[in-house]
């Protein structure tokens, strides 16, 4: 799972009583540790990079294409142009983002893994 705060990305790692969180960049030693109910406990390191927000709205953007794509039956292609008008993302962004056909198999894949094992007999 990630996390974004500030246009910068988090990984989580959960136990039974504490999230940690780590940046995404390989380079960057920061984390931040919080309860179960997100929660700041205490945070460790700086950033050393610079936050990229296209970057942050590009895998918002994919997120919620793989979200609705196996939570709905409509053509992935169509998904792909109703999220493209609803993210209302700028030209730079836009030139960023993979086409729909570059999705479509990843996506299809999530699709497929929803679906029932039909029985043999």
């Amino acid at each position: 799972m990630t996390s974004t705060a500030n246009s910068l990305s988090f990984l989580l790692s959960k136990t039974k009583d504490k999230k940690y969180w780590i940046c995404q960049e390989s380079v960057c030693t920061t984390y931040v540790h919080t309860n179960i109910d997100n929660i700041f406990i205490k945070s460790s390191g700086d950033h050393n990079h610079l936050c990229e927000p296209q970057v942050v709205k590009v895998k918002q953007f994919r997120s919620n294409l793989k979200n609705r794509a196996v939570q709905e039956i409509t053509a992935i292609a169509k998904i792909y142009e109703e999220e493209i008008i609803k993210s209302r993302l700028s030209t730079r962004t836009l030139a960023t983002l993979p086409l729909v056909r570059e999705l479509q198999p990843g996506l299809l894949y999530a699709q497929r893994q929803l679906t029932p094992v039909l029985p043999s007999s």
